[in-house]
């Protein structure tokens, strides 16, 4: 297995120059993120019309204006998160059986699948643009983290490599570091509690958080600390968290009389975005936090899962 780590490593490596990782005022000033659309159907001939309700894919500013609608169609669209130069983009697609993993251009065109019947257990970007990591099952029917290499630029049918699996067991949430050599993301090690875990891709080591119920992380741009929530407080509420990369320095950042969710780093590490809401019934909007001065902005109503910086 630690054979396969620095394989990967390596690959993700070799492609940091040539993919290039700098960013332009145009490409940062764009939050991704799902909410539902209201569809407008009308019946052949136009004899009737009807309106269905589905989460869709779209991107703003990030001072919440120019909302651009990215997936359209009467399946559910969830977790999206920004390839590295924010030319592509991640996000699941709910169908009949399940659902499937997607990657489209940032404009919502040219769609493809990367893996099918995963679940909506979130994904992300390698720091090179060239690999996926996501929870499913391998060859094998082995639950757990894969790691896959995509290509959008290929065309055909061989834009998405096969997948390998770097960890076993259920996990949800991974956040794969902008250094490379490292993946955060939550691990069941008792069933049904998730617990803040990073795998070191170098050595095959994992290290747990010792607090129950911490979930979806989220690295700072220097991949020195890491952003989550936990509903392990004295509230009935998720909160953010803040800690180093060696889980050490526990902070509590929030503590709203609401549920605090799928937080994502702002380019300069000077602001954190997140869902403020259940998430159920239309109860979740988009805020931005400036840690220095506690600053909450509201950016959208009934939104859900920004995803800022990749």
């Amino acid at each position: 297995m630690k054979t396969k780590y620095n394989h990967l490593l390596g690959a993700a490596f070799s492609l940091l120059v040539t993919f290039g990782l700098t960013h332009g005022a145009a490409a940062q000033d764009r939050i991704v993120f799902y909410a539902p659309v209201i569809a407008t159907n009308v019946s052949k001939g136009g004899r009737s019309v009807s309106y269905t309700t589905n989460n869709q894919v779209l991107t703003m500013n990030v001072d919440g204006s120019d909302v651009r609608q990215l997936t359209t169609g009467t399946e559910n669209c969830y977790h999206p998160a920004w390839r590295p130069g924010k030319t592509h983009i991640l996000f699941f697609r709910k169908n009949d059986s399940g659902s499937d993993l997607y990657c489209m251009n940032a404009d919502g065109s040219g769609a493809f699948v990367i893996a099918t019947g995963t679940g909506t257990a979130g994904a992300d970007w390698s720091p090179s643009g060239d690999q996926v990591c996501y929870p499913g099952r391998d060859a094998t029917g082995q639950w757990g983290l894969l790691v896959v290499s995509v290509d959008p630029s290929v065309k055909g049918k061989n834009k998405v490599g096969t997948p390998v699996l770097v960890w076993e067991g259920s996990a949800y949430g991974p956040a794969w570091s902008p250094d490379g050599n490292r993946i955060a993301f939550s691990s069941y090690p008792t069933g049904g509690t998730p617990y803040l875990t990073v795998l070191d891709l170098t050595t095959g080591v994992e290290t747990t958080l010792d607090l129950a119920h911490s979930l979806l992380p989220s690295w700072s741009s220097d991949s020195t600390r890491i952003a989550f929530v936990s509903g392990a407080g004295t509230t009935n509420y998720w909160q953010l968290y803040i800690i180093n990369a060696d889980l050490s320095g526990l902070t509590q950042v929030t503590d709203y009389n609401n549920s605090a969710l799928w937080p994502t780093w702002s380019y300069d590490d000077s602001q954190v975005a997140f869902r403020i809401g259940t998430g159920q019934n239309g109860d979740a909007a988009i805020y931005k936090l400036t840690l220095g001065t506690g600053e909450l902005t509201l950016l959208r109503d009934k939104a859900d899962h920004p995803d800022w910086r990749p």
